[in-house]
């Protein structure tokens, strides 16, 4: 989660599960909000998922894309270095008048626990 000086939530994480069914967001569906996947090559697929808490929020980054957009809200992107692609990790969220910069960083060790 992520709060303004003031203490407002502006940013979460976004996760579904079914451990505690009292809670607004359980689901039957288990959707973490990071995950850590290795991939046979050697290569890893890392998720990192979060949850908007205004509609009118605007999300800009990530690096230098060949997209027809602008703004990134609710969009997959992989982030993979290409030829006329550079991947930064990095994202601006604009909240009406509020603005917070936010750098994206999840590091997991090499037995898949988030750091």
């Amino acid at each position: 989660m992520f709060d303004n000086a003031s203490g407002k939530l502006l940013l979460e994480e976004y996760a579904r599960d079914w451990r505690d069914i009292l809670d607004l967001k359980c689901s039957a569906l288990e959707v973490e909000a990071r995950e850590f996947k290795p991939i046979i090559s050697g290569d890893y697929y890392l998720t990192a998922r979060f949850e908007s808490l205004d509609q009118k929020e605007k999300i800009y980054g990530m690096g230098q894309y060949q997209q027809p957009y602008l703004d990134i809200k609710g969009t997959q992107l992989e982030l993979a270095h290409r030829n006329s692609q550079a991947s930064v990790p990095f994202a601006c969220f604009f909240l009406r008048a509020q603005h917070l910069f936010l750098r994206l960083c999840v590091v997991y060790s090499s037995d898949g626990e988030c750091k």
